[in-house]
């Protein structure tokens, strides 16, 4: 019950910082998402192959004209969206763009790309700030096509919930940079890389686990028997850093994706 109170008073802080951050300044915050939302590019999640972030002055696309969506957090048309099919294959390219340096997560950035089967790429992660973020539940679930993933930029010392994260995420062969991942204050990684069944290389040596109660079916591999090598990817520390600090649910940690080489 104390890590419990604990947790929500950290996420009644983080909403609160982050809140006041973004309200004192003229930013392009993204909107959050519900998990069963269909609005805007939501409504396309099954015919989306590409996301680019991109930043740009000139909109040559408009909200007013009805071939743009605005997402932004405050309205405003501080962040737009729109879609394209150039190659004509029945699938699109979506494009999220800002006025300005960046485009900022929400501070609740869950279900972001949640059900996105059929996106194999996104492109210009560097302009995507999560320095705000507390909530990234299921931010990528379901994207099953997608290949690889550059989360290099992602400020994460903020998160407090990385549950079902790359959940599902069948044929994700390698990450960029998620030796880079803060987790010092994340609480929840239940299923965080469960069927992720193409998974080559994973080294979670950096993982910080102090704070985390429940990592139940975190996911390394498929079946039960079929376990065994995992012992090879977490170091000494990490498996006594998991076992013996906060961790209170651990059951089921290996099952979800296929035997990591």
């Amino acid at each position: 019950m104390k890590k419990f109170m604990s947790f929500l008073l950290a996420l009644v802080m983080c909403f609160s910082v982050a809140t006041f951050a973004f309200a004192a300044e003229d930013v392009a915050v993204m909107k959050a998402y519900a998990f069963n939302s269909s609005e805007d590019m939501r409504g396309y999640k099954n015919t989306i192959e590409s996301v680019e972030f991109t930043l740009s002055d000139v909109r040559k696309n408009d909200v007013n004209n009805g071939d743009a969506w605005d997402i932004s957090a405050t309205g405003g048309n501080k962040v737009l969206a729109w879609l394209e099919d150039s190659d004509r294959n029945g699938l699109y390219e979506a494009y999220i763009t800002a006025k300005g340096e960046y485009i900022y997560a929400n501070e609740n950035s869950s279900y972001l790309f949640m059900g996105y089967s059929a996106l194999k790429k996104i492109s210009g992660m560097n302009l995507f700030k999560t320095d705000k973020a507390c909530y990234m539940e299921s931010m990528f679930e379901g994207c099953s096509s997608l290949n690889n993933l550059d989360v290099q930029y992602f400020n994460t010392s903020k998160v407090l919930t990385m549950k079902s994260m790359f959940k599902d995420c069948e044929s994700l062969v390698s990450f960029i940079g998620l030796d880079k991942l803060n987790t010092s204050n994340v609480v929840y990684m239940n299923s965080m890389f469960y069927g992720c069944k193409s998974l080559v290389k994973l080294n979670l040596a950096t993982f910080d686990t102090y704070k985390v109660t429940k990592a139940g079916s975190l996911g390394f591999f498929n079946a039960a028997n079929e376990i065994s090598g995992i012992i090879s990817l977490l170091t000494p520390i990490m498996f006594v850093t998991i076992k013996s600090r906060s961790v209170t649910s651990i059951r089921s940690l290996y099952m979800g994706a296929s035997p990591v080489r």
